[in-house]
């Protein structure tokens, strides 16, 4: 049996239902903020408690958007789920219930027997390109594939470890959609799905932290922090890895 999955978060484009989007955007170093959806005349957010914009409005999942600044910059959500076209292009509304999960019952299998195949998406040409191979990882006696990052990058190629959007894969690779086939189908054939973090140390081109400024090498985003825009894209990260058992 096929059913839905959504995961609730404080920021970025929600989408409601009926046609209507939730946009929160945290930009404690702004004076104001604004959505621009579709090219549309920019449509002032309400600044609430501690650097928290939003603003619910007519919108449908597909929709491309991006965020006014006060200062006139055009920005893509730091949060978004897909960009429309690269990182420093709009973003998409995604409406994450629209992917049906036909494994949702997958509860994935003891670590001990976990015989793990790191690979890059990019190199095998994208999310389809990987799903069409997971047979004969199988036959191999794989049974846990890693992503190195798949996060949105700047261009066509990269290793992935200075990634600027975290929550959307990039469009390089394939749409969130076929991201989540590509588990679904590895979940069917039980093998477990892990990702490498995009976080690394040294420079990477991102939408950064809250105040307009270029960061040092040794700075480190405040943990827990969600994320944030400002005059500087670009910041520095120290080195993480992260790993599930899909």
């Amino acid at each position: 049996m096929s059913t839905t999955y959504s995961r609730a978060v404080p920021f970025g484009a929600t989408y409601l239902g009926n046609g209507r989007t939730r946009f929160r955007l945290w930009a404690p170093g702004q004076d104001g903020a604004a959505v621009e959806v579709e090219g549309s005349a920019p449509l002032a957010m309400k600044r609430q408690a501690d650097g928290w914009f939003d603003l619910e409005t007519p919108c449908r999942p597909g929709a491309r958007y991006s965020y006014r600044l006060a200062s006139g910059q055009s920005v893509p959500d730091p949060a978004s789920r897909a960009q429309a076209d690269d990182v420093h292009g709009p973003s998409l509304v995604v409406d994450p219930t629209s992917y049906r999960w036909r494994c949702a019952d997958w509860r994935g299998r003891p670590w001990h027997e976990a015989v793990i195949y790191e690979l890059h998406v990019g190199t095998y040409g994208g999310f389809g390109r990987v799903q069409a191979d997971l047979d004969r990882l199988s036959r191999l006696g794989i049974t846990a594939i890693e992503l190195m990052p798949i996060n949105d990058f700047p261009g066509q190629r990269n290793w992935g470890y200075d990634g600027v959007l975290p929550f959307a894969p990039d469009r390089a690779y394939g749409s969130p959609d076929e991201l989540k086939a590509l588990i679904d189908d590895a979940h069917d054939r039980r093998l477990l799905v892990s990702t490498s973090s995009t976080i690394t140390s040294g420079r990477t081109e991102t939408i950064s932290a809250s105040t307009p400024r270029i960061s040092s090498a040794t700075t480190s985003p405040r943990r827990g922090a969600p994320p944030s825009i400002s005059a500087s894209r670009r910041c520095a990260a120290s080195s993480s890895r992260t790993r599930s058992t899909g």
